[in-house]
């Protein structure tokens, strides 16, 4: 629904994010993969971020399903998501709703939810993406960083929700390009930067000039995040973004 998408705002704040020295985009620039999906604990989900909301058990089994390796696992997947699509706009609340209610340390299930909202492909979404752009990221919580990271998870959450205004530009959703370019142009987190730059520039057919217009408007700095030449997101996900060209980002 266009017009509940249009009446909320999508002004991003530049200081969106804390700690994003610590943010290294060989790690932050990927998307919720199946691959990783089935690093989560499906039973850990459970029912209760979803508990008295509408379509609950359909998000449940369709999260479960996603994250259930075994023959025939993308065809049930598949037939799955078509069942959340059927009501799109609504499962788009109730996964917004119960994305809220989980605790901040559910890092993976926090993700996964945001990667399901993103499949929905609906315009009811916007609201919810831009939300979870702008809110700021918590100190780092862990003394080593090595193995895991609070701001690099946290960093995914938003990489997700981009994917997601990624998918709705790329059906010719303006309001969700108009984000995108916003985005890459003002926020303070690298791998942010990145995966917006990557959905602005696949979300039209003249790469050429998005990428122009986006070094018209990006410091310096970051213009060599700005790649033309790949066609899918995984494209990029898959290099790694050498951290000391970006000194502003490692000042803090």
């Amino acid at each position: 629904d266009h017009r509940n998408a249009e009446g909320s705002t999508h002004t991003v704040q530049r200081n969106d994010e804390a700690g994003t020295s610590k943010t290294s985009g060989s790690h932050s620039a990927g998307s919720a993969s199946k691959g990783d999906a089935n690093q989560i604990a499906t039973g850990d989900l459970g029912a209760s971020p979803f508990i008295n909301l509408p379509h609950a058990a359909t998000i449940i089994s369709y999260m479960n399903t996603a994250t259930s390796p075994g023959p025939g696992a993308m065809e049930k997947e598949a037939e799955a998501l078509k069942e959340l699509q059927k009501n799109a706009q609504e499962v788009a609340d109730t996964l917004f709703q119960g994305y809220k209610r989980m605790n901040e340390s559910e890092y993976d299930n926090r993700r996964l939810a945001m990667t399901v909202l993103a499949q929905l492909n609906t315009p009811k979404a916007i609201p919810s993406f831009v939300e979870v752009i702008n809110t700021p990221i918590p100190p780092e919580k862990m003394q080593d960083t090595h193995y895991f990271s609070s701001v690099k998870s946290e960093s995914l959450i938003k990489v997700a929700a981009l994917r997601g205004l990624e998918s709705l530009a790329k059906n010719q959703n303006q309001q969700a390009e108009t984000i995108l370019f916003e985005v890459a142009t003002t926020s303070s987190n690298l791998a942010v930067i990145q995966a917006a730059i990557v959905g602005y520039l696949n979300a039209g057919n003249d790469v050429e000039g998005r990428a122009q217009k986006l070094k018209g408007a990006l410091d310096p700095q970051y213009h060599a995040l700005v790649i033309t030449n790949v066609s899918k997101v995984e494209t990029l996900e898959g290099q790694a973004v050498d951290e000391n060209k970006y000194p502003e980002e490692n000042k803090q």
